[in-house]
């Protein structure tokens, strides 16, 4: 069995607030001494880093761009193979589709509704 080990008598904790003498000086003027203390960086520091930065942003929208281009080209490949196997098992016998909702017009050209985002029919108000 283990023995309960006595330390010493702990001291209770004062009550967190601001640091002894605070109350009497303006909070602006202790906030400008504190910033009086940082250690700010050179020009060319500042310069070298904004280089990094900019660099780095410039890097990872390129690398953004070039997934979002080559995912999209994929994705168009894969609607315009599935789009192409199921419409030519539905060709009509005059080899010429016309879409549903489609409207002939004098001239021999087919006018299609405005359709909405989905490909479905936008409605139309008059």
């Amino acid at each position: 069995m283990a023995k309960a080990v006595r330390g010493q008598p702990v001291k209770p904790r004062s009550p967190v607030g601001p640091p002894a003498g605070a109350g009497e000086r303006n909070y602006f003027a202790s906030v400008v001494e504190e910033l009086r203390k940082v250690v700010w960086p050179t020009w060319n520091e500042l310069g070298r880093m904004t280089g990094v930065v900019i660099t780095t942003v410039l890097l990872m929208a390129v690398i953004v761009s070039a997934a979002d281009f080559v995912l999209g080209r994929v994705v168009q490949q894969l609607y315009a193979s599935s789009s192409s196997s199921s419409s030519s098992s539905s060709s009509s016998s005059s080899g010429s589709q016309v879409k549903p909702g489609a409207t002939p017009t004098a001239a021999g050209t087919v006018t299609t509704p405005p359709t909405s985002a989905g490909g479905t029919t936008a409605p139309v108000t008059p």
